[in-house]
């Protein structure tokens, strides 16, 4: 059975010119925008928190991130990292691919209908369908900065609640890598935005060019996640999953007829 119409998504493409630039764009410019005066990776961070899920949780990013370090033969300025405060107060451990792409192994769902809404909804997460504004909730105490206060607005996220509806297949009592199926989405969204970050300063400040707005960065890691999930769904086979893997270093996105596929019925051509 069909959930609904509201999941019903054309196939998507990416480009300056596609709507997807300008959202991914602005999302950009708000981590760029937040205040890293007199932080550095280690030595002084902050924790800006931006939900908390129905399970009580905390969805965070930290930064510096690693990649921002002085050190570094390459550096990545605005680099950040997802954290998930649990409710007992302890923090979920920072994911590897390898740890998500367990976690999807774990909980596929057992239906078909399970299955093909779970990778409709990182396909939509992979082009910011139904994405609204959220306030950040606050800076936690690992440091403060050093001059103002209020992060800026302009943050973009997932709308869980539009998807709570169609999630009766899909989730499990099973912990997603530790987390709720809530934060896990939130987490593998930030991740996805950090990519985007990198890859659009890589363009714009260290080989000082325009950012093509293309699939390098939130939409391939999404949609590498969709293979997996088609690979689990019976959808894509393995030989193919590893080459492309190992050809990629490490990327596989799924092509838009693999993705309509393993979303079916909810993935159609426009």
């Amino acid at each position: 059975m069909i959930s609904g119409k509201a999941l019903l998504t054309s196939i998507k493409r990416t480009g300056k010119t596609s709507p997807l630039a300008k959202q991914r764009e602005a999302n950009i410019h708000w981590v760029s925008s937040l205040n890293r005066e007199g932080l550095a990776y280690q030595e002084k961070e902050v924790l800006l928190d931006l939900h908390e899920t129905e399970a009580g949780e905390t969805v965070s990013i930290q930064f510096p991130g690693k990649e921002s370090d002085s050190k570094r033969k390459t550096v990545f300025k605005y680099d950040f990292r997802p954290k998930v405060m649990l409710a007992d107060g302890s923090y979920a451990e920072d994911l590897t691919f390898f740890q998500i792409w367990q976690a999807l192994f774990e909980n596929i769902p057992l239906t078909e209908n399970g299955r093909s809404v779970l990778g409709v909804i990182f396909y939509r997460m992979a082009f910011m369908i139904d994405y609204v504004e959220h306030s950040p909730l606050g800076l936690t105490s690992l440091s403060e900065p050093s001059s103002s206060g209020c992060p800026l607005s302009g943050y973009h996220g997932i709308d869980f609640e539009s998807l709570k509806p169609h999630l009766k297949d899909v989730v499990t009592d099973m912990k997603w890598a530790g987390m709720s199926f809530e934060a896990f989405l939130r987490y593998n969204d930030l991740l996805a935005l950090n990519e985007d970050v990198k890859y659009w300063y890589r363009a714009t400040n260290i080989k000082k060019t325009l950012w093509k707005a293309d699939a390098v960065g939130r939409v391939n890691t999404m949609l590498t996640h969709l293979s997996v999930i088609g690979f689990h769904s019976n959808k894509m086979h393995f030989a193919s999953l590893i080459e492309r893997f190992s050809r990629s270093k490490g990327v596989c996105a799924a092509k838009p007829a693999e993705a309509a596929a393993i979303c079916s019925p909810y993935l159609i051509k426009s």
